[in-house]
C-alpha cells in the first residue's frame, strides 16, 4: 500500500513538476523591475508556512522530500519553486544524496536550476565526510564539493560545510577561449543545532566569484567578465506552551556581474542586494481557529553600468489570515480554510536620492485557500487571490509538500 501510494505521489509531481517548467519562461530583471507585483507576489502571497518551512529544514538530511509552489505572477508567467531531496542509506556506512532546485522567482535575474549528487561515508557515528558534484550538461559549468558533517543519530541535529570549487575544469572544457584568472572557490554552510521549543537555523553561500578573460581573435578585443553570487538566511522559531508558534528570520541575497571590454571604455557592472527581515505569528484562539499575522520588510538595491546609477526598492509588507479546520459529522477533519488579507507599501528612490523616493504605493489583495495536511506526511494548499488595486484575476496558487 505504502508502495503504491508512494508511486501515484510521484506520478502527480511530476505531472505538475512538468506544468510548472512549461509556464516559467526566462526573463530579464531590468523588463519588470517596475513591476507592482514584483514583491507582492512571492514574498507575500506566496509563502510557505512556517510549519511547513521548518519542518523541511529539520529533516533535509535524515528524508526523502519534495515540495513544490507555483503561483500566477503575471499574465504570461508563473513563479515556480521546485525542490527535491533524496537520502538514501546504501548500507551503515555509506549515504547516497541527490538534490534539485528550480526557481523562477522575482528577484533573480534569470531561471535558476541545480541539480547535486553525494556520497557521504560515516567515520563515526556523529561524524562524515562527503564529496560529490552537479552533472551539468556543459562540462564546464559543473562543480565540486567535498565537506564534512556533524549530526545526531536521527540526522535532525547538524552542522555541515561543504567546500566548493566551481567550474572547475572550466579552462579545459569551455568553448569561448576563456581563461581564469581568479578561482572560484566558496564554501556552503547549513545548521541546525537543536530541536525543541525554540530552534535555530542558519545557511549561507560565501565564495568569491571568479574572473576571466576572453580573446576571440586579434581582431577583437579581449573582455574580462567577474561574477558571483551569495545568500546567507538565519531563522529562529519558538513553540509556546499554548501551540502557538512564533517566527523571526532575516536573509541577504547579493548577485553581482562585471563585463569590462579591455583597452576601450565599454563596462556593464550589474549588482543586486536584496535584504528581508521578516516576523511570523501563528496564534492559537480556539480548538478549531487560529490568527497568522505577520509582517516583512524587503529593500532591494539595484545598480547597473556604474555604482552611480540605480534605485533602492522599499516594500512594507503585511499578512494577515484567519484558519478555521472545518469538522465533519462524524468528527473527521475536512481540511482548514484560511481568508485573510495582504498589503504592501512600496517605494522606489534613484541611487542618489536615497531620501527623495517616489510617492508611497499601498497595494492590497484578498485571498482564500484551502489546505489539508494527510497522514504520511504530506501537505498540500490551494489558493485563490485578487489584488482590488490592479484590474483582472489576481491568480492561484497550489502548494505541495510530502516527506517519505
Amino acid at each position: 500500500m505504502r508502495s503504491n501510494t508512494f508511486k501515484y505521489s510521484a506520478l502527480f509531481c511530476l505531472l505538475f513538476l512538468q506544468i510548472a517548467m512549461l509556464g516559467a519562461e526566462e526573463w530579464e530583471f531590468e523588463q519588470e523591475i517596475f513591476s507592482p507585483r514584483l514583491f507582492l507576489h512571492p514574498f507575500a502571497t506566496y509563502l510557505y508556512d512556517v510549519k511547513q518551512v521548518t519542518d523541511w529544514e529539520l529533516h533535509q538530511y535524515a528524508d526523502t522530500q519534495f515540495r513544490m509552489n507555483i503561483g500566477s505572477v503575471s499574465l504570461n508567467r508563473l513563479n515556480t519553486d521546485v525542490q527535491a531531496q533524496m537520502n538514501h542509506d546504501l548500507n551503515d556506512y555509506f549515504t547516497f544524496r541527490g538534490r534539485y532546485d528550480r526557481q523562477s522567482f522575482q528577484h533573480w535575474p534569470e531561471d535558476k536550476e541545480i541539480m547535486s549528487m553525494e556520497m557521504e561515508a560515516r567515520v563515526f557515528p556523529w561524524f562524515s565526510v562527503f564529496v560529490g558534484a552537479n552533472p551539468e550538461y556543459d562540462k564546464e559549468d559543473v562543480d565540486a564539493v567535498a565537506g564534512f558533517m556533524i549530526a545526531d543519530s536521527t540526522r535532525t541535529r547538524y552542522f555541515r560545510t561543504t567546500l566548493v570549487y566551481e567550474d572547475f575544469v572550466y579552462d579545459e572544457k569551455n568553448e569561448a577561449k576563456g581563461e581564469t584568472k581568479r578561482e572560484p572557490f566558496g564554501v556552503r554552510w547549513a545548521m541546525h543545532p537543536w530541536n525543541g521549543d525554540v530552534r535555530f537555523y542558519s545557511e549561507g553561500y560565501w565564495t568569491n566569484g571568479y574572473r576571466r578573460t576572453f580573446s576571440a581573435g586579434d581582431s577583437l578585443d579581449t573582455t574580462q567578465l567577474e561574477h558571483y553570487e551569495r545568500y546567507a538566511l538565519i531563522r529562529i522559531t519558538r513553540n509556546s506552551k499554548g501551540g502557538s508558534l512564533y517566527s523571526f528570520d532575516m536573509r541577504f541575497d547579493e548577485y553581482y556581474d562585471h563585463d569590462t571590454r579591455l583597452d576601450t571604455d565599454y563596462s556593464v557592472r550589474r549588482s543586486i542586494y536584496l535584504y528581508q527581515c521578516g516576523f511570523h505569528w501563528d496564534l492559537t484562539l480556539t480548538e478549531k481557529t487560529r490568527l497568522k499575522p505577520g509582517f516583512r520588510y524587503v529593500l532591494l538595491k539595484y545598480r547597473e553600468r556604474c555604482p552611480e546609477n540605480g534605485f533602492f526598492n522599499t516594500d512594507i509588507l503585511y499578512r494577515v489570515e484567519m484558519l478555521y479546520q472545518l469538522i465533519g459529522v462524524w468528527k473527521t477533519p475536512l481540511g482548514t480554510w484560511e481568508g485573510g488579507c495582504l498589503g504592501s507599501q512600496r517605494r522606489i528612490h534613484e541611487a542618489k536620492k536615497f531620501f527623495f523616493g517616489s510617492d508611497p504605493k499601498w497595494e492590497q489583495k484578498l485571498f482564500l485557500g484551502w489546505s489539508w495536511e494527510f497522514v504520511n506526511n504530506a501537505f498540500l494548499k490551494l489558493s485563490v487571490s485578487h489584488e482590488p488595486s490592479i484590474d483582472g484575476f489576481g491568480g492561484a496558487n497550489m502548494q505541495l509538500q510530502w516527506r517519505i
